[in-house]
C-alpha cells in the first residue's frame, strides 16, 4: 500500500510540472490558408498578389543600394525572372548599339532560337529598354521566344533617321550574325509599340527597298504609322 502510495506522489509532481496547453479550436484549411494573408486589423485579408508586392516592398527596403535609383526597385521586383539577361552593343553598319537581351527560359539558351526584335514606344522623343523593363521581361516568358530590346538614340537630340538606323542596324546584325547569341536569323519578328510600331513597318519597307531577307513577321502594337490628319509645323 505505501508503495502504491509513493507511486501516485510521484507521478502527480511530475504531472504537476508539465504546462499543457487545451486544444486550439479547429479551423478549416480554407480559413488556415486565409491567416497567412491576415492584416493587424481583425477579420481583414490581403489578396495574394498584394501580400507578395508587400513582401517584395519590405524586402528591397532591407537594401539602401537598392534606393541609388528611385524606380530600380520595383523595376527589380516586378520584372520577370529571366535564365539570361546581358546588356551589350551590338555593332554594324558603323554604328554601335545597346541593346538588352533577354533569355527567359533553359530551352532559349540551346540556339538555333526564334528572335523577337523589339523597339519601345515613347513619340520618337522618350522611352528606353529600362523603362520597357517590366513589359518585355514577361512578354519573353509568355512567349518563349529570345528577345532583343534595342535601346535607340532619341529625338530632338538625335534627330530622324538616327533612331530608324540604330534598329535597322540591329536587325542586319541579326539577319548577318544572329547565331552569336542563339537566334536563328531565319526566324526573326519585328515588333514595336506606337512609336516602336512605326519603326518596326518601316524596317520591313526599308528591307523591301535593300534587297534584303523581310522578317519573318511583324507584330504592331497601336504603331503610329497614318499621320495624315495631324498637322505639326514639321510635318508641313
Amino acid at each position: 500500500m505505501k508503495k502504491l502510495l509513493n507511486i501516485i506522489l510521484v507521478t502527480v509532481i511530475l504531472m504537476s510540472g508539465c504546462q499543457v496547453e487545451p486544444p486550439g479550436k479547429y479551423i478549416p484549411f480554407s480559413q488556415r490558408k486565409k491567416e497567412k494573408y491576415a492584416t493587424p486589423e481583425p477579420g481583414t485579408y490581403l489578396r495574394p498578389m498584394a501580400y507578395t508586392l508587400l513582401n517584395g516592398i519590405n524586402r528591397y527596403q532591407k537594401d539602401l543600394e537598392s534606393f541609388k535609383e528611385p524606380g530600380d526597385w520595383v523595376k527589380n521586383m516586378l520584372a520577370t525572372h529571366q535564365k539570361r539577361l546581358v546588356d551589350t552593343m551590338i555593332r554594324c553598319r558603323s554604328l554601335e548599339v545597346p541593346v538588352r537581351i533577354y533569355y527567359p527560359t533553359r530551352r532559349s539558351l540551346r540556339g538555333n532560337m526564334p528572335v523577337i526584335l523589339f523597339l519601345h514606344g515613347g513619340g520618337f522623343v522618350w522611352g528606353s529598354v529600362d523603362e520597357y523593363h517590366i513589359l518585355v521581361s514577361k512578354m519573353a516568358r509568355v512567349t518563349g521566344r529570345i528577345i532583343v530590346s534595342v535601346d535607340y538614340r532619341l529625338a530632338p537630340e538625335f534627330p530622324f533617321p538616327a533612331g530608324l538606323n540604330d534598329c535597322f542596324a540591329v536587325l542586319c546584325w541579326l539577319q548577318e550574325c544572329g547565331r552569336d547569341i542563339g537566334a536563328d536569323p531565319s526566324r526573326i519578328c519585328v515588333m514595336g509599340d506606337s512609336a516602336g510600331g512605326n519603326l518596326a513597318t518601316v524596317l520591313t519597307l526599308r528591307c523591301r527597298d535593300e534587297t534584303r531577307p523581310q522578317p519573318l513577321c511583324q507584330v504592331l502594337i497601336y504603331p503610329g504609322v497614318s499621320f495624315v490628319e495631324t498637322h505639326y509645323p514639321s510635318i508641313e
